[in-house]
């Protein structure tokens, strides 16, 4: 059987309370969803309770936006051994990022404050109209963050406490989820509805 049969029968299989995108899926929880990251190398679950998912991994709370991502260390550090720990690495990915931001999205200058706990560099970067709230961890050779960004200042601080609690169930695995674990998964989270 073809991959592009299979991931189309797996999607019929699904399709009731789990959408897929690329080396993500999503399934629909009765507080938001649980993304499945199957990247190979990087695999992780997180619960995110936000009502809106218009799309794989992007999160709509009113007019604050919440997205989680992976990035490869390879693509901000030329040499990621040049960098003695975790902490390095992720204070080079908030300096890389907030640049990104900058020159790319804003078109301003932001100041970026940080600081890292227990293997997280929770930092932002604020501007005068927008504000970048951000949670990123190293594993195996990737960063993963979760970003809120910011629009509507009045709530600010209920978007800051969903990101956290989401930040809270982040669990990395060693081996991706299988189409029966998954077809598992939506099952349970379809029978709580």
């Amino acid at each position: 059987m073809s991959k592009t049969a299979f991931l189309s029968i797996l999607i019929l299989l699904l399709a009731a309370t789990c959408t897929w995108a690329g080396e993500l899926v999503g399934i629909k929880t009765s507080a938001g969803y649980l993304i499945l990251n199957q990247e190979p190398g990087n695999y992780f679950s997180i619960e995110i309770q936000a009502p809106d998912m218009p799309a794989m991994g992007h999160f709509l709370v009113g007019k604050n936006q919440l997205q989680i991502a992976s990035t490869p260390v390879s693509d901000f550090l030329k040499d990621p051994a040049t960098l003695s720990d975790s902490r390095a690495v992720l204070e080079r990915h908030s300096e890389s990022e907030k640049a990104y931001i900058e020159e790319d999205v804003v078109h301003s200058p932001l100041v970026l404050k940080s600081y890292f706990e227990n293997g997280t560099l929770y930092w932002t970067a604020k501007g005068p109209k927008i504000e970048f709230r951000v949670c990123t961890t190293l594993h195996n050779q990737f960063v993963t963050l979760l970003n809120a960004v910011i629009l509507d200042p009045g709530t600010a601080e209920a978007v800051s406490t969903m990101q956290r609690n989401s930040w809270s169930t982040l669990k990395f695995r060693d081996a991706p989820w299988t189409v029966a674990e998954i077809k598992a998964l939506s099952n349970r989270y379809r029978l709580k509805h």
